[in-house]
């Protein structure tokens, strides 16, 4: 059954520039509120641990200084970026894995462990723990994904979509402590000190809640998955396959 708002949605989204225009676009809106927040004289108090708060100005980068600091800097950011080395070394080895018939077989060995009934919970489960590997999970998971969906009959774009809902919708949440906790910590320890200049946040203090929100989510996007978005892939065909309907064979497996 199709589902107005869905298929509107749908639209809207693939209606939407290419991802090289959305930064070009996104540089733009930075440079114009740069701008805006000199002449309205935005500013903001940041706090710190020395003592007196540092006072940080709203200042453009539309003069000499600031393309100056722009241009110099922007190897330096992207090098610096931290998901940058993870994705480079894990795209490389998905890369071998694949030449060398290692993904292959694997996807191959999962696919036959793996009942069809639990192959999307077992997907956004993966993708909620690959935060470990903090974003390489957006990068290395939907192609996997989309592969041993469809190596089963599936459609890959279901196989994407579920990867992707477990990556994003699951990106603090894991059964272990992950480098994102430290950060968050951080922010937490830095706005409890505005009352209490002595407090501490340890880092393990959202584990508990952590390892909930990952069986939750899995629930979640399972169902969410099997109610709106198998339908939207039914009837692909694969080279290898007769034509089928992901819904019947959930239904089917679930039975």
């Amino acid at each position: 059954m199709k589902i107005s708002w869905l298929n509107q949605i749908e639209r809207l989204g693939n209606r939407l520039p290419d991802p090289v225009y959305l930064f070009i676009i996104g540089t733009v809106v930075i440079v114009f509120m740069a701008e805006l927040g000199v002449v309205l004289n935005w500013q903001i108090e940041k706090p710190s641990m020395a003592g007196a708060a540092e006072l940080i100005r709203a200042q453009t980068i539309l003069n000499s200084d600031g393309i100056w600091w722009w241009l110099s800097t922007l190897v330096k950011n992207f090098i610096e970026f931290p998901p940058l080395g993870i994705v480079l070394v894990g795209m490389l080895g998905i890369g071998l894995a694949e030449k060398c018939g290692l993904l292959p077989t694997l996807i191959v060995m999962a696919g036959g462990a793996i009942k069809q009934a639990y192959l999307i919970p077992a997907i956004i489960f993966l993708g909620i723990m690959s935060s470990v590997a903090l974003d390489a999970g957006y990068v290395v998971l939907p192609p996997i994904a989309a592969v041993l969906f469809m190596s089963m009959g599936h459609s890959p774009v279901l196989g994407i979509a579920a990867s992707f809902a477990g990556v994003s919708a699951g990106f603090g949440a894991n059964l272990f402590i992950t480098s994102i906790d430290p950060l968050l910590a951080g922010f937490t320890e830095s706005s409890a000190q505005f009352l209490d200049t002595n407090y501490k946040v340890a880092v393990t203090s959202n584990w508990w809640f952590m390892i909930a929100s990952s069986f939750m989510l899995t629930l979640v996007g399972w169902w969410v998955t099997v109610r709106w978005v198998a339908p939207r892939t039914a009837g692909y065909t694969n080279h290898d396959h007769e034509q089928t309907t992901v819904v019947s064979q959930l239904t089917h497996d679930q039975k």
